[in-house]
């Protein structure tokens, strides 16, 4: 019985191998493709290559992309650090 969960467990195993091996080469020979079909039809337009219209916080690059900072923006920010402060400071009775 032991012996037939080891077959079982060696059987899984090599199909998630196989399946993943499979999965890595299909990803080159997309990459490849890709390659060979930018060169058949780059992309041209200016529109292509213009910074996306995005909501406050998000961002193509990972960085979040902050609003424009006014003095609105700053006395918040004013306000969070003391409320940070006075938080961080205080005893507890």
């Amino acid at each position: 019985m032991i012996g037939q969960g080891f077959i079982l467990m060696a059987l899984g195993m090599g199909m998630v191998f196989i399946f993943l091996i499979m999965l890595i080469c299909c990803m080159g020979l997309l990459a490849k493709l890709v390659v060979v079909l930018n060169k058949i039809m780059p992309e041209s337009s200016p529109a292509a290559h213009a910074a996306p219209n995005l909501p406050v916080g998000a961002s193509v690059s990972g960085k979040p992309r902050l609003p424009a900072q006014g003095k609105e923006d700053l006395s918040i920010v004013g306000a969070v650090v003391a409320a940070a402060y006075n938080f961080k400071n205080r005893k507890d009775n």
